[in-house]
């Protein structure tokens, strides 16, 4: 559990609290909620000090918090940038216009606004390109402005093939009923692998505590002892 590093990391004082910290991180099932947290500490790994296992529940609960306002952060930093990127986009647009707008006026002031005249040389063009037998040649303005738009905005083009959005619920029923039986922890490697590669933005802290919070909500699969089945073949 990250919460758990993350509160041991800021016990190095206190030799006792640490070490039952260390040892909670050994686990994989270790309850979220304040009551079923203290008597696993009680029951299943014998610790009796309540003062001690009430101060490991206050350690680990201040460091999900302070994980949870890093994500927090996070998202607002990415929807900033987003802003950022949308407003450059908008102003490359009115840009563009503006320059359209000026090569219009050079044409009228040219005297090629008579609309007839332009149709005219246009069917001249086309005529001698047929006789030519030349192809008719894309238009070099409209190649140009987006892939230079897309390289000032940021915007990458699309994979062919490759999903737009990971479920990260589904590669882990995928998983789990293919192996039927895995470890957490060799399953929460496969799992975060995939998630950092669809979305390298985002930190394997964040993809862990993602993880987390979805292994113990999805129906039909049974974490115990540090191992993911199915609830039909548990």
């Amino acid at each position: 559990m990250v919460s758990v590093r993350g509160a041991a990391e800021t016990c190095r004082n206190n030799a006792p609290l640490r070490g039952l910290l260390v040892r909670i991180g050994e686990y994989d099932n270790v309850p979220r909620k304040q009551a079923k947290f203290l008597n696993f500490i009680r029951n299943s790994m014998g610790v009796n000090n309540k003062d001690l296992v009430q101060s490991a529940w206050d350690a680990i609960d201040a460091a999900g918090k302070a994980n949870q306002q890093n994500v927090n952060t996070s998202a607002a930093v990415v929807e900033a940038s987003a802003v950022v990127k949308e407003s450059a986009t908008s102003e490359i647009v009115t840009q563009n216009g503006g320059i359209k707008k000026k090569m219009k006026r050079k044409r009228e002031e040219d005297g090629l606004s008579d609309s007839s005249q332009v149709v005219k040389k246009e069917k001249k063009k086309k005529k001698k390109r047929n006789t030519d037998g030349e192809a008719t040649a894309p238009n070099k303005e409209n190649n140009d402005v987006l892939p230079n738009l897309n390289r000032l905005v940021g915007v990458q083009p699309e994979t062919p093939g490759k999903a737009k959005k990971y479920k990260m619920v589904s590669h882990i029923e995928e998983i789990v009923t293919k192996k039927e039986e895995i470890s957490v922890k060799k399953l929460k490697r496969k799992v975060l692998a995939a998630y950092l590669e669809y979305h390298p933005e985002r930190s394997a802290e964040d993809a862990s505590l993602l993880f987390d919070k979805k292994i113990f909500k999805i129906p039909g699969i049974t974490v115990s002892h540090g191992n993911v089945t199915l609830s039909s073949a548990a």
